[in-house]
Order: structure tokens, then sequence, then C-alpha cells
């Protein structure tokens, strides 16, 4: 992978000419870093029991105890519902390491109007 002038400069590298630099982190805007989240996002979710839906592959469920838990991802952005508050607030704790926010009940995602029937 070969790294901007421009970024190697906001890392402090003057000149990259026969230099190699391991990045331990995906940098933002950089175009490897949605698909490096995607990875490390997938992988969290497997860990805690999530399944991959075979028919969309950005759609994950979780059945325990009776209670059913599906998150829909699109690259930064989850939509998380499921059939108890309780466990869509624990899904919440379990992801802590990640600072994602609940922003309450939705109305809009990705520009579409999401209403409760």
């Amino acid at each position: 992978m070969v790294i901007s002038e421009e970024v190697l400069k906001l890392l402090g590298v003057e000149s990259a000419k026969e230099l190699v630099l391991e990045l331990q982190k995906a940098l933002y805007g950089l175009k490897q870093a949605g698909r490096l989240w995607n990875q490390l996002l997938h992988k969290k979710l497997i860990e805690i029991g999530f399944e991959q839906s075979l028919t969309d592959m950005c759609v994950y469920f979780r059945r325990r105890d009776g209670v059913l838990l599906v998150v829909g991802v699109y690259v930064d952005d989850l939509l998380v519902t499921g059939t108890e508050q309780s466990a869509v607030d624990a899904f919440f704790g379990e992801l802590k390491e990640f600072s994602v926010k609940d922003l309450g009940k939705v109305s809009k995602f990705l520009g579409m109007r999401i209403t409760r029937c």
C-alpha cells in the first residue's frame, strides 16, 4: 500500500523514499479504513454471539433466551432492533470499546423515514 504525501506529513514524516511504515490502526479517510472497520466490527459481532445473514452481509442477528436482536450495518452506522429494549441497551454495553452511542428511537436512517407499526 502506498500512503500519500499528505498522510505522511500528518504523521510527521518528511520524506519516505526509503522508509517503511507499519500502521497499527486504520487512518480515517484512507480507502482501506472502511473495510478495516467492517472487519473489526464483524469479528466483534461474531465474538458476542451474532450470526451474519446469509442473504445480506450487512445484517446480523442473535437469538438468546427467546430474545431476538437484529443489527443492520452501513459503514459506521448501525440500526439496532430487538424484541426487548433491555437487550438492545445491553448490546450497546457490549460494544463500549468502540464508543458507540444509542441515539434513541430511529425516525430516519440513510435518508429513509422509519415509522413503527
